[in-house]
């Protein structure tokens, strides 16, 4: 690792870290964990925005990377910048972004977002969430969430507690079981067979996680 990939900029309005050069993902992810916990406290309390480049990070890998973030640079992820390699090559601005939204949402609170949403709170009932990818919900959903919605069957939604008035993958809609046992499992919802499923949620088949 030469040390050189991942920069990071101040503004008036927090941190830019550029993880958007490098051969892997995961090789930034380590180097930019280095930097952080030699540089541990000072950035403490400070807002980031990530620039991933044409890199398209998954939805564990958008929350892993806020976890990580939070526990060593001790700031907040606002924002993660994704931009295309032939948007990038064809102009210097311009992006589509994961967003990253730090608060539960309640009644009467919507969100809509061409890309990935990870939520950092619950959805409760009255609120809703519509994405063209997936959703994370790290708290309990209660409300009505449409991931998918330019059509993507293979979108899911994950929470720590699947309780819907709503539920629509591409342009399947359900309501999730209710009356389940409590667990302290997180909760997938995905397409299988044209039918929306609920089970427990395991990274190894659901998704490829980046290591804690």
């Amino acid at each position: 690792m030469d040390g050189n990939m991942v920069t990071f900029k101040g503004s008036r309005n927090g941190l830019y870290i550029n993880l958007a050069e490098g051969p892997t993902y995961e090789i930034l992810l380590e180097e930019l964990e280095s930097k952080l916990a030699a540089a541990r406290g000072f950035f403490r309390g400070s807002e980031a925005v990530v620039d991933v480049g044409s890199r398209v990070l998954t939805t564990e890998q958008l929350v892993v990377l806020e976890r990580r973030l939070s526990a060593i640079g001790g700031f907040d992820l606002m924002q993660v910048v994704h931009e295309p390699a032939e948007t990038r090559e064809g102009r210097g601005r311009g992006s589509d972004r994961a967003r990253l939204v730090r608060r539960t949402l309640h009644s009467g609170q919507h969100i809509r977002h061409n890309g990935n949403v990870v939520i950092v709170g619950d959805i409760n009932p009255g609120a809703e969430v519509v994405a063209s990818g997936d959703v994370f919900v790290m708290g309990r959903l209660r409300g009505v969430v449409h991931a998918g919605a330019g059509g993507d069957p293979a979108a899911v939604v994950v929470a720590f507690r699947l309780e819907p008035i709503q539920l629509r993958i591409g342009d399947r809609i359900t309501r999730a079981p209710g009356g389940g046992q409590e667990s302290d499992l997180p909760e997938v919802a995905r397409l299988q067979d044209g039918v929306i499923v609920v089970e427990e949620y395991n990274s190894g088949v659901h998704g490829e996680a980046a290591r804690e």
